[in-house]
Protein backbone atom coordinates (compact mmCIF):
# COMPACT_ATOMS: atom_id res chain seq x y z
CA UNK A 1 0.00 0.00 0.00
CA UNK A 2 1.43 4.03 -0.91
CA UNK A 3 2.77 5.97 1.76
CA UNK A 4 1.26 9.11 2.06
CA UNK A 5 3.74 11.62 4.38
CA UNK A 6 2.11 14.91 5.09
CA UNK A 7 4.34 18.01 3.49
CA UNK A 8 3.74 21.43 5.41
CA UNK A 9 5.81 24.31 3.61
CA UNK A 10 2.79 25.04 2.41
CA UNK A 11 -0.69 24.47 3.83
CA UNK A 12 -3.93 23.62 1.96
CA UNK A 13 -6.66 24.78 4.63
CA UNK A 14 -9.70 22.48 3.03
CA UNK A 15 -12.47 21.55 5.58
CA UNK A 16 -15.62 19.67 4.07
CA UNK A 17 -17.96 22.35 4.65
CA UNK A 18 -20.31 21.02 7.53
CA UNK A 19 -22.18 22.86 10.41
CA UNK A 20 -23.76 26.55 11.22
CA UNK A 21 -20.68 26.34 13.72
CA UNK A 22 -17.65 24.58 12.11
CA UNK A 23 -14.55 26.86 12.21
CA UNK A 24 -12.42 26.92 9.41
CA UNK A 25 -9.61 25.62 11.15
CA UNK A 26 -6.35 23.79 10.02
CA UNK A 27 -4.69 20.67 12.42
CA UNK A 28 -1.23 21.21 13.22
CA UNK A 29 1.69 19.88 11.53
CA UNK A 30 2.67 16.37 12.88
CA UNK A 31 6.67 15.54 13.18
CA UNK A 32 7.92 13.89 9.62
CA UNK A 33 9.43 10.52 10.17
CA UNK A 34 13.35 10.57 10.60
CA UNK A 35 13.45 8.45 6.93
CA UNK A 36 10.84 10.98 5.24
CA UNK A 37 13.28 14.05 6.13
CA UNK A 38 14.47 15.77 3.14
CA UNK A 39 11.41 14.02 1.16
CA UNK A 40 8.67 15.67 -0.38
CA UNK A 41 5.09 14.24 -2.50
CA UNK A 42 4.83 15.79 -5.41
CA UNK A 43 2.80 15.99 -7.99
CA UNK A 44 4.39 16.24 -11.46
CA UNK A 45 2.46 17.17 -14.69
CA UNK A 46 4.83 16.72 -17.25
CA UNK A 47 4.92 18.14 -21.60
CA UNK A 48 6.28 14.87 -22.63
CA UNK A 49 7.70 11.40 -22.79
CA UNK A 50 11.05 12.67 -21.71
CA UNK A 51 9.55 14.93 -18.83
CA UNK A 52 7.67 11.60 -17.64
CA UNK A 53 10.80 9.60 -17.24
CA UNK A 54 12.60 12.46 -15.67
CA UNK A 55 9.96 12.51 -12.98
CA UNK A 56 10.23 8.72 -12.41
CA UNK A 57 14.22 8.90 -12.48
CA UNK A 58 14.43 11.48 -10.45
CA UNK A 59 12.43 10.02 -7.58
CA UNK A 60 12.13 7.67 -4.76
CA UNK A 61 9.08 6.23 -5.27
CA UNK A 62 5.95 6.91 -7.99
CA UNK A 63 2.71 6.57 -6.24
CA UNK A 64 0.15 7.33 -8.36
CA UNK A 65 0.22 7.36 -12.64
CA UNK A 66 -2.98 9.36 -13.05
CA UNK A 67 -4.83 8.83 -16.67
CA UNK A 68 -6.50 11.92 -17.53
CA UNK A 69 -3.76 14.29 -17.66
CA UNK A 70 0.07 13.54 -17.72
CA UNK A 71 0.97 13.59 -14.46
CA UNK A 72 2.88 11.25 -11.91
CA UNK A 73 3.02 11.98 -8.26
CA UNK A 74 5.85 10.76 -6.71
CA UNK A 75 8.17 10.94 -3.79
CA UNK A 76 11.48 12.83 -4.12
CA UNK A 77 14.17 14.36 -2.11
CA UNK A 78 14.74 18.33 -2.59
CA UNK A 79 17.75 18.20 -4.92
CA UNK A 80 15.39 16.51 -7.08
CA UNK A 81 12.77 18.48 -6.97
CA UNK A 82 14.47 21.48 -8.08
CA UNK A 83 15.70 19.95 -10.79
CA UNK A 84 12.52 18.38 -12.11
CA UNK A 85 11.12 22.15 -11.63
CA UNK A 86 13.82 23.56 -13.79
CA UNK A 87 13.49 20.71 -16.44
CA UNK A 88 12.30 22.32 -19.60
CA UNK A 89 10.10 19.27 -20.20
CA UNK A 90 8.12 19.62 -17.02
CA UNK A 91 4.75 21.39 -17.13
CA UNK A 92 5.13 22.39 -13.37
CA UNK A 93 5.72 20.55 -10.04
CA UNK A 94 3.15 20.66 -6.85
CA UNK A 95 3.42 19.75 -3.40
CA UNK A 96 1.34 17.11 -2.07
CA UNK A 97 -0.09 19.47 0.81
CA UNK A 98 -2.31 17.96 3.52
CA UNK A 99 -5.93 19.26 4.68
CA UNK A 100 -8.56 19.07 7.17
CA UNK A 101 -11.68 18.40 8.65
CA UNK A 102 -12.32 21.10 10.73
CA UNK A 103 -15.39 19.83 12.23
CA UNK A 104 -17.86 17.65 11.19
CA UNK A 105 -20.84 17.37 14.16
CA UNK A 106 -24.50 15.70 13.20
CA UNK A 107 -27.38 14.98 15.22
CA UNK A 108 -28.65 11.15 14.98
CA UNK A 109 -32.67 11.03 15.23
CA UNK A 110 -34.16 8.23 16.80
CA UNK A 111 -35.64 5.46 14.32
CA UNK A 112 -38.96 6.16 14.92
CA UNK A 113 -38.23 9.80 14.14
CA UNK A 114 -36.59 9.44 10.70
CA UNK A 115 -39.18 7.13 9.60
CA UNK A 116 -41.82 9.49 9.76
CA UNK A 117 -39.95 11.76 7.70
CA UNK A 118 -40.29 9.45 4.82
CA UNK A 119 -40.43 12.21 1.91
CA UNK A 120 -41.71 14.43 3.83
CA UNK A 121 -38.43 16.54 4.55
CA UNK A 122 -38.67 20.08 3.57
CA UNK A 123 -36.07 20.31 1.53
CA UNK A 124 -37.40 17.57 -0.82
CA UNK A 125 -40.72 19.85 -0.80
CA UNK A 126 -38.69 23.14 -1.32
CA UNK A 127 -37.23 21.83 -4.47
CA UNK A 128 -40.35 19.87 -5.77
CA UNK A 129 -38.57 16.62 -5.90
CA UNK A 130 -42.18 14.65 -5.64
CA UNK A 131 -43.30 16.25 -8.80
CA UNK A 132 -40.13 14.79 -10.36
CA UNK A 133 -40.64 11.35 -8.99
CA UNK A 134 -44.39 11.43 -10.18
CA UNK A 135 -43.56 11.81 -13.34
CA UNK A 136 -41.07 8.77 -13.48
CA UNK A 137 -38.19 11.35 -13.16
CA UNK A 138 -35.63 9.48 -10.80
CA UNK A 139 -32.29 10.00 -12.02
CA UNK A 140 -32.08 6.43 -13.53
CA UNK A 141 -29.24 5.91 -15.20
CA UNK A 142 -27.08 8.58 -14.16
CA UNK A 143 -23.85 8.02 -12.59
CA UNK A 144 -22.88 10.21 -9.50
CA UNK A 145 -19.34 10.60 -7.84
CA UNK A 146 -19.51 11.77 -3.99
CA UNK A 147 -15.73 12.36 -3.38
CA UNK A 148 -15.80 11.98 0.28
CA UNK A 149 -15.02 10.26 3.04
CA UNK A 150 -16.54 7.17 1.47
CA UNK A 151 -20.11 5.85 2.46
CA UNK A 152 -21.57 2.97 4.60
CA UNK A 153 -24.02 0.29 4.20
CA UNK A 154 -27.67 1.27 4.75
CA UNK A 155 -31.10 0.42 4.15
CA UNK A 156 -31.64 3.47 2.40
CA UNK A 157 -29.23 3.37 -0.02
CA UNK A 158 -27.41 1.59 -2.82
CA UNK A 159 -24.09 1.94 -3.84
CA UNK A 160 -22.94 1.23 -6.90
CA UNK A 161 -19.00 1.11 -6.80
CA UNK A 162 -16.03 3.24 -5.78
CA UNK A 163 -12.54 3.10 -4.61
CA UNK A 164 -10.30 4.56 -2.18
CA UNK A 165 -7.58 6.81 -2.53
CA UNK A 166 -6.45 7.40 1.05
CA UNK A 167 -3.68 5.03 2.21
CA UNK A 168 -4.73 3.21 5.50
CA UNK A 169 -8.21 0.96 3.92
CA UNK A 170 -8.37 -0.40 -0.19
CA UNK A 171 -12.56 -0.09 1.43
CA UNK A 172 -14.72 2.80 0.11
CA UNK A 173 -16.69 2.57 3.05
CA UNK A 174 -17.43 5.20 5.42
CA UNK A 175 -15.87 5.73 8.73
CA UNK A 176 -16.63 9.57 9.46
CA UNK A 177 -20.53 9.73 8.55
CA UNK A 178 -20.26 12.76 6.36
CA UNK A 179 -20.05 10.99 3.02
CA UNK A 180 -23.01 8.58 3.55
CA UNK A 181 -24.98 11.82 4.67
CA UNK A 182 -24.08 13.67 1.20
CA UNK A 183 -24.83 10.45 -0.73
CA UNK A 184 -28.61 9.80 0.87
CA UNK A 185 -29.39 13.34 0.18
CA UNK A 186 -28.32 12.83 -3.29
CA UNK A 187 -29.88 9.06 -3.77
CA UNK A 188 -32.05 7.48 -0.88
CA UNK A 189 -34.36 5.20 -2.07
CA UNK A 190 -37.94 5.69 -2.00
CA UNK A 191 -38.49 2.69 0.00
CA UNK A 192 -41.34 3.49 2.74
CA UNK A 193 -38.85 4.21 5.05
CA UNK A 194 -36.25 6.65 6.47
CA UNK A 195 -35.66 9.56 3.59
CA UNK A 196 -35.73 9.66 -0.42
CA UNK A 197 -33.13 11.32 -2.28
CA UNK A 198 -33.46 13.80 -4.51
CA UNK A 199 -32.67 11.17 -7.48
CA UNK A 200 -33.60 7.80 -5.80
CA UNK A 201 -32.48 5.60 -8.93
CA UNK A 202 -29.32 7.62 -9.52
CA UNK A 203 -25.77 5.26 -9.81
CA UNK A 204 -24.14 6.36 -6.42
CA UNK A 205 -20.65 5.65 -6.82
CA UNK A 206 -18.47 5.77 -3.04
CA UNK A 207 -15.06 7.46 -3.83
CA UNK A 208 -13.17 7.56 -0.55
CA UNK A 209 -10.69 10.65 -0.25
CA UNK A 210 -10.70 11.52 3.19
CA UNK A 211 -10.63 9.96 6.38
CA UNK A 212 -11.85 8.77 9.60
CA UNK A 213 -11.23 12.23 11.01
CA UNK A 214 -11.61 14.02 7.74
CA UNK A 215 -8.46 14.15 6.84
CA UNK A 216 -6.91 14.00 3.38
CA UNK A 217 -4.28 15.70 1.04
CA UNK A 218 -4.37 17.47 -2.52
CA UNK A 219 -2.54 13.44 -3.82
CA UNK A 220 -6.20 11.79 -2.46
CA UNK A 221 -8.80 14.60 -4.16
CA UNK A 222 -6.62 14.52 -7.18
CA UNK A 223 -6.48 10.85 -7.35
CA UNK A 224 -10.07 10.66 -7.11
CA UNK A 225 -10.91 13.16 -9.77
CA UNK A 226 -8.69 11.20 -11.99
CA UNK A 227 -10.94 7.96 -11.58
CA UNK A 228 -14.26 9.79 -11.97
CA UNK A 229 -12.87 11.19 -15.42
CA UNK A 230 -11.44 7.37 -16.33
CA UNK A 231 -14.65 5.95 -15.17
CA UNK A 232 -16.92 8.26 -16.80
CA UNK A 233 -19.19 9.60 -14.64
CA UNK A 234 -21.61 12.23 -15.10
CA UNK A 235 -21.85 14.09 -11.75
CA UNK A 236 -19.31 14.34 -9.10
CA UNK A 237 -20.47 15.70 -5.88
CA UNK A 238 -17.45 17.52 -3.81
CA UNK A 239 -18.31 18.71 -0.51
CA UNK A 240 -15.19 20.06 0.69
CA UNK A 241 -13.77 23.38 0.22
CA UNK A 242 -10.28 25.78 0.18
CA UNK A 243 -8.99 28.91 0.38
CA UNK A 244 -5.82 27.98 -1.31
CA UNK A 245 -5.75 27.78 -5.04
CA UNK A 246 -4.18 24.27 -6.93
CA UNK A 247 -3.05 24.44 -10.07
CA UNK A 248 -3.25 20.84 -10.44
CA UNK A 249 -6.95 20.69 -8.87
CA UNK A 250 -7.57 23.42 -11.25
CA UNK A 251 -6.70 21.11 -13.94
CA UNK A 252 -8.18 17.80 -13.08
CA UNK A 253 -11.40 19.68 -12.53
CA UNK A 254 -10.83 21.28 -16.07
CA UNK A 255 -10.35 18.05 -17.40
CA UNK A 256 -13.63 16.27 -16.11
CA UNK A 257 -15.66 18.93 -17.28
CA UNK A 258 -14.06 19.04 -21.22
CA UNK A 259 -14.72 15.57 -20.91
CA UNK A 260 -18.47 15.87 -20.23
CA UNK A 261 -19.16 15.80 -16.43
CA UNK A 262 -20.66 18.06 -14.92
CA UNK A 263 -18.79 19.01 -11.13
CA UNK A 264 -21.28 20.21 -8.62
CA UNK A 265 -19.26 22.03 -5.39
CA UNK A 266 -19.89 23.30 -1.73
CA UNK A 267 -19.64 26.95 -1.98
CA UNK A 268 -17.97 26.98 1.55
CA UNK A 269 -19.05 28.11 5.38
CA UNK A 270 -17.21 30.72 5.77
CA UNK A 271 -19.73 34.00 4.85
CA UNK A 272 -20.73 36.75 6.80
CA UNK A 273 -24.23 37.93 8.83
CA UNK A 274 -24.23 40.64 6.07
CA UNK A 275 -23.63 38.34 3.16
CA UNK A 276 -20.62 40.73 2.34
CA UNK A 277 -17.84 39.91 0.03
CA UNK A 278 -16.22 37.32 -1.71
CA UNK A 279 -15.96 33.96 0.57
CA UNK A 280 -16.63 31.32 -1.86
CA UNK A 281 -13.75 28.54 -1.62
CA UNK A 282 -12.33 26.23 -4.73
CA UNK A 283 -12.88 24.09 -6.50
CA UNK A 284 -16.39 25.97 -6.42
CA UNK A 285 -14.60 29.13 -7.30
CA UNK A 286 -13.45 27.91 -10.84
CA UNK A 287 -15.24 28.49 -13.52
CA UNK A 288 -16.03 24.72 -14.79
CA UNK A 289 -17.42 23.91 -10.95
CA UNK A 290 -20.88 24.61 -9.91
CA UNK A 291 -21.06 27.09 -7.16
CA UNK A 292 -23.52 26.05 -4.54
CA UNK A 293 -24.76 28.37 -1.49
CA UNK A 294 -26.93 26.95 1.25
CA UNK A 295 -30.43 28.06 2.14
CA UNK A 296 -32.80 27.87 5.54
CA UNK A 297 -36.34 26.49 5.20
CA UNK A 298 -37.52 29.84 4.47
CA UNK A 299 -35.85 30.06 1.46
CA UNK A 300 -33.09 32.60 2.82
CA UNK A 301 -29.60 32.31 2.85
CA UNK A 302 -27.73 30.46 5.51
CA UNK A 303 -26.24 32.93 7.30
CA UNK A 304 -22.72 30.48 7.21
CA UNK A 305 -23.07 30.21 3.31
CA UNK A 306 -20.06 31.89 1.41
CA UNK A 307 -21.19 34.81 -1.06
CA UNK A 308 -19.46 35.60 -4.39
CA UNK A 309 -19.68 36.33 -8.19
CA UNK A 310 -18.63 32.44 -8.24
CA UNK A 311 -22.14 31.22 -6.68
CA UNK A 312 -23.95 29.84 -9.67
CA UNK A 313 -27.46 28.17 -7.59
CA UNK A 314 -28.49 27.74 -4.02
CA UNK A 315 -30.37 24.73 -2.29
CA UNK A 316 -31.50 23.49 0.82
CA UNK A 317 -28.75 23.47 3.29
CA UNK A 318 -30.19 23.94 7.13
CA UNK A 319 -31.29 20.93 9.23
CA UNK A 320 -31.26 18.27 6.36
CA UNK A 321 -32.25 15.00 7.53
CA UNK A 322 -29.98 12.33 5.48
CA UNK A 323 -28.76 8.87 5.66
CA UNK A 324 -25.41 7.69 8.35
CA UNK A 325 -23.21 5.64 10.17
CA UNK A 326 -24.91 2.28 11.33
CA UNK A 327 -28.25 2.06 9.46
CA UNK A 328 -29.10 5.62 11.31
CA UNK A 329 -30.53 9.17 10.24
CA UNK A 330 -29.24 12.28 11.20
CA UNK A 331 -29.46 16.26 10.97
CA UNK A 332 -26.90 17.95 9.33
CA UNK A 333 -25.83 21.88 8.05
CA UNK A 334 -23.92 23.83 5.54
CA UNK A 335 -23.17 24.23 2.29
CA UNK A 336 -22.04 20.14 2.14
CA UNK A 337 -25.76 19.43 2.59
CA UNK A 338 -26.70 21.87 -0.21
CA UNK A 339 -24.23 20.61 -2.65
CA UNK A 340 -26.00 17.54 -3.19
CA UNK A 341 -29.61 18.64 -3.61
CA UNK A 342 -28.03 20.54 -7.05
CA UNK A 343 -25.68 17.19 -7.84
CA UNK A 344 -29.43 15.43 -7.68
CA UNK A 345 -31.16 17.55 -9.64
CA UNK A 346 -28.86 17.57 -12.50
CA UNK A 347 -29.26 13.78 -12.49
CA UNK A 348 -32.88 14.35 -12.74
CA UNK A 349 -32.26 16.74 -15.86
CA UNK A 350 -29.78 14.18 -17.41
CA UNK A 351 -32.78 11.91 -17.38
CA UNK A 352 -35.03 13.96 -18.78
CA UNK A 353 -32.56 15.27 -21.55
CA UNK A 354 -30.10 12.41 -22.25
CA UNK A 355 -27.88 14.04 -25.03
CA UNK A 356 -27.41 16.77 -23.86
CA UNK A 357 -24.26 18.30 -22.98
CA UNK A 358 -22.93 19.21 -19.39
CA UNK A 359 -22.95 22.53 -20.16
CA UNK A 360 -26.80 22.93 -21.86
CA UNK A 361 -27.65 20.79 -18.65
CA UNK A 362 -26.09 23.52 -16.46
CA UNK A 363 -28.11 26.38 -18.59
CA UNK A 364 -31.07 24.25 -18.02
CA UNK A 365 -30.61 24.05 -14.53
CA UNK A 366 -29.97 27.95 -14.10
CA UNK A 367 -33.07 28.83 -16.26
CA UNK A 368 -34.92 26.43 -13.84
CA UNK A 369 -34.39 28.00 -11.14
CA UNK A 370 -36.53 29.67 -8.74
CA UNK A 371 -35.16 33.27 -8.74
CA UNK A 372 -34.45 34.50 -4.62
CA UNK A 373 -33.16 37.58 -3.26
CA UNK A 374 -32.69 40.69 -6.29
CA UNK A 375 -33.92 40.32 -9.50
CA UNK A 376 -31.57 37.89 -11.97
CA UNK A 377 -28.16 36.34 -10.94
CA UNK A 378 -27.09 38.02 -7.41
CA UNK A 379 -23.88 37.10 -5.19
CA UNK A 380 -26.35 35.33 -2.07
CA UNK A 381 -28.17 33.05 -4.55
CA UNK A 382 -27.12 33.04 -8.25
CA UNK A 383 -29.93 32.36 -10.65
CA UNK A 384 -31.81 30.91 -7.68
CA UNK A 385 -32.80 27.59 -5.48
CA UNK A 386 -32.65 24.97 -8.11
CA UNK A 387 -36.02 23.67 -8.47
CA UNK A 388 -38.20 20.71 -10.84
CA UNK A 389 -40.69 21.84 -13.20
CA UNK A 390 -43.23 19.21 -14.50
CA UNK A 391 -42.24 17.76 -17.71
CA UNK A 392 -43.89 20.19 -20.87
CA UNK A 393 -44.77 22.63 -18.23
CA UNK A 394 -43.10 25.80 -19.05
CA UNK A 395 -42.41 28.06 -15.71
CA UNK A 396 -41.07 31.01 -17.82
CA UNK A 397 -43.32 33.59 -20.38
CA UNK A 398 -42.31 33.37 -24.19
CA UNK A 399 -39.93 35.87 -24.45
CA UNK A 400 -37.75 34.29 -21.37
CA UNK A 401 -37.69 31.07 -23.14
CA UNK A 402 -36.16 33.21 -26.41
CA UNK A 403 -33.61 34.58 -24.23
CA UNK A 404 -33.15 31.32 -22.36
CA UNK A 405 -32.45 29.56 -25.67
CA UNK A 406 -30.16 32.74 -26.61
CA UNK A 407 -28.80 31.57 -23.00
CA UNK A 408 -27.85 27.83 -24.06
CA UNK A 409 -26.65 29.21 -27.34
CA UNK A 410 -24.50 31.72 -26.26
CA UNK A 411 -23.24 29.36 -23.75
CA UNK A 412 -22.54 26.34 -26.21
CA UNK A 413 -20.73 28.61 -28.30
CA UNK A 414 -18.50 30.06 -25.48
CA UNK A 415 -17.37 26.60 -24.45
CA UNK A 416 -17.20 25.60 -28.47
CA UNK A 417 -14.20 28.19 -27.99
CA UNK A 418 -12.85 27.01 -25.44
CA UNK A 419 -12.70 22.92 -25.11
CA UNK A 420 -12.52 23.14 -29.27
CA UNK A 421 -13.71 19.44 -30.15
CA UNK A 422 -16.51 18.31 -32.34
CA UNK A 423 -18.68 17.39 -29.80
CA UNK A 424 -18.99 21.21 -28.17
CA UNK A 425 -18.85 22.83 -31.58
CA UNK A 426 -22.04 19.90 -32.82
CA UNK A 427 -23.53 21.10 -29.79
CA UNK A 428 -22.93 24.83 -30.49
CA UNK A 429 -24.28 24.30 -33.77
CA UNK A 430 -27.39 22.33 -32.72
CA UNK A 431 -28.58 25.34 -30.45
CA UNK A 432 -27.88 28.03 -33.06
CA UNK A 433 -29.62 26.29 -35.57
CA UNK A 434 -32.34 26.38 -32.50
CA UNK A 435 -32.37 30.23 -32.81
CA UNK A 436 -34.59 32.50 -34.64
CA UNK A 437 -33.45 34.17 -37.74
CA UNK A 438 -31.72 37.49 -36.36
CA UNK A 439 -28.56 39.54 -35.12
CA UNK A 440 -27.71 37.14 -32.39
CA UNK A 441 -27.72 33.81 -34.47
CA UNK A 442 -25.63 35.25 -37.20
CA UNK A 443 -23.25 36.76 -34.76
CA UNK A 444 -22.88 33.34 -33.22
CA UNK A 445 -22.95 31.09 -35.78
CA UNK A 446 -19.68 33.49 -37.17
CA UNK A 447 -18.11 32.79 -33.50
CA UNK A 448 -18.36 29.18 -34.24
CA UNK A 449 -17.42 29.41 -38.16
CA UNK A 450 -14.22 30.56 -37.30
CA UNK A 451 -13.37 27.72 -34.52
CA UNK A 452 -14.78 25.45 -37.52
CA UNK A 453 -11.87 27.50 -39.55
CA UNK A 454 -9.44 27.08 -36.76
CA UNK A 455 -10.11 23.41 -36.45
CA UNK A 456 -9.50 22.71 -39.71
CA UNK A 457 -6.35 24.79 -40.11
CA UNK A 458 -4.97 23.16 -37.10
CA UNK A 459 -5.66 19.14 -38.72
CA UNK A 460 -3.96 20.39 -41.75
CA UNK A 461 -1.16 22.72 -39.78
CA UNK A 462 -0.60 18.66 -37.40
CA UNK A 463 -0.43 16.31 -40.28
CA UNK A 464 1.98 18.37 -42.68
CA UNK A 465 4.25 18.25 -39.30
CA UNK A 466 3.69 14.85 -38.67
CA UNK A 467 4.75 13.96 -42.21
CA UNK A 468 8.28 15.75 -41.67
CA UNK A 469 8.70 14.62 -37.58
CA UNK A 470 7.69 11.34 -37.54
CA UNK A 471 6.50 9.46 -33.91
CA UNK A 472 4.12 8.02 -32.28
CA UNK A 473 3.13 10.82 -30.36
CA UNK A 474 2.41 13.14 -33.29
CA UNK A 475 0.57 10.98 -34.91
CA UNK A 476 -2.11 10.89 -31.85
CA UNK A 477 -1.82 14.47 -31.82
CA UNK A 478 -2.98 14.79 -35.19
CA UNK A 479 -5.88 12.24 -35.28
CA UNK A 480 -6.93 14.02 -32.35
CA UNK A 481 -7.30 17.30 -34.14
CA UNK A 482 -8.73 15.31 -37.43
CA UNK A 483 -11.33 13.89 -35.19
CA UNK A 484 -12.41 17.38 -34.33
CA UNK A 485 -13.17 17.95 -37.92
CA UNK A 486 -16.56 16.94 -39.61
CA UNK A 487 -16.95 13.83 -42.01
CA UNK A 488 -16.16 15.39 -45.54
CA UNK A 489 -13.40 14.66 -47.98
CA UNK A 490 -10.94 17.10 -46.14
CA UNK A 491 -11.08 14.59 -43.37
CA UNK A 492 -10.46 11.40 -45.20
CA UNK A 493 -7.67 13.03 -46.92
CA UNK A 494 -6.15 13.88 -43.98
CA UNK A 495 -6.71 10.29 -42.29
CA UNK A 496 -5.22 9.14 -45.60
CA UNK A 497 -2.02 11.05 -45.29
CA UNK A 498 -1.64 10.06 -41.32
CA UNK A 499 -2.12 6.79 -42.17
CA UNK A 500 0.75 6.37 -44.43
CA UNK A 501 3.18 7.99 -41.80
CA UNK A 502 1.61 5.40 -39.19
CA UNK A 503 2.70 2.76 -41.87
CA UNK A 504 6.07 4.54 -42.11
CA UNK A 505 7.48 4.49 -38.40
CA UNK A 506 5.79 1.31 -37.84
CA UNK A 507 8.03 0.25 -40.76
CA UNK A 508 11.01 1.49 -40.02
CA UNK A 509 10.74 0.47 -35.91
CA UNK A 510 10.12 -3.49 -37.33
CA UNK A 511 13.27 -2.95 -39.21
CA UNK A 512 15.02 -1.46 -36.60
CA UNK A 513 13.97 -4.03 -33.63
CA UNK A 514 14.79 -7.24 -35.85
CA UNK A 515 18.07 -5.69 -36.63
CA UNK A 516 18.43 -5.59 -33.19
CA UNK A 517 17.47 -8.90 -32.23
CA UNK A 518 19.74 -10.47 -35.26
CA UNK A 519 22.43 -8.46 -33.36
CA UNK A 520 22.10 -9.34 -29.70
CA UNK A 521 19.46 -12.28 -29.81
CA UNK A 522 17.69 -10.98 -27.33
CA UNK A 523 13.97 -11.94 -26.38
CA UNK A 524 12.53 -8.96 -25.34
CA UNK A 525 14.02 -7.05 -28.89
CA UNK A 526 12.30 -9.96 -30.43
CA UNK A 527 8.94 -9.15 -28.67
CA UNK A 528 9.12 -6.19 -29.72
CA UNK A 529 9.98 -6.20 -33.25
CA UNK A 530 6.77 -8.91 -33.96
CA UNK A 531 4.46 -6.48 -32.15
CA UNK A 532 5.68 -3.88 -34.88
CA UNK A 533 5.89 -6.56 -37.41
CA UNK A 534 1.49 -7.42 -36.48
CA UNK A 535 0.83 -3.39 -37.31
CA UNK A 536 2.07 -3.51 -40.94
CA UNK A 537 -0.35 -4.12 -43.67
CA UNK A 538 -0.36 -7.69 -45.18
CA UNK A 539 2.84 -7.28 -47.94
CA UNK A 540 6.06 -8.11 -49.03
CA UNK A 541 7.92 -5.96 -46.87
CA UNK A 542 5.95 -7.97 -43.36
CA UNK A 543 6.35 -10.93 -44.81
CA UNK A 544 10.29 -10.64 -45.67
CA UNK A 545 10.39 -9.18 -41.69
CA UNK A 546 8.81 -11.97 -40.56
CA UNK A 547 10.65 -14.51 -42.39
CA UNK A 548 13.48 -13.02 -40.62
CA UNK A 549 12.55 -12.64 -37.49
CA UNK A 550 11.46 -16.26 -37.71
CA UNK A 551 14.61 -17.87 -38.41
CA UNK A 552 16.54 -15.79 -35.23
CA UNK A 553 17.33 -17.25 -31.96
CA UNK A 554 17.34 -16.19 -29.19
CA UNK A 555 18.40 -16.52 -25.58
Amino acid sequence: MKKKTAFYALLLSVSLALGLNVESGIASANDQPSSQKGEKEVVVVYKNMKGKEAAIENSHDVEHQFKSIPAVSVTADKQDVRQLESNPNIAYVEENVPFQLADSSFQTLSTSRAVSSNEKTWDMQAINASKAWENGVTGKGVKIAVIDTGIASHSDLNIAGGVSTVDYTSSYKDDNGHGTHVAGIIGAKRNGIGIAGVAPDAQIYAVKALDKNGNGNLQDIAEALDWAIANKMDIINMSFGTSTDSKILHDLVDKAYKSGILLVAAGGNNGNSSGTGDTVEYPAKYSSVVAVSSLNSNKNRSVFSATGPEIEVSAPGENIVSTYLNGEYAVGSGTSMAAPHVAGMLALLKQMHPNELNSQLRAEAEKEAMDLGKKGKDDWYGYGMVFYHPLNVSSKSASENVQAKLKIAQQAVASAEKYRTKKYVDAAQQAINSLDNGADKTQLQKRLDAVKKSLSDQAQKLVSYVEHHRSHANVEKALQAISNLPAAAEKNNLLTRINKVQYLINLQQAQKYVNLTQKYKKKSYKSVAQSYINKLPKGSEKTRLQKRLNSMQVR
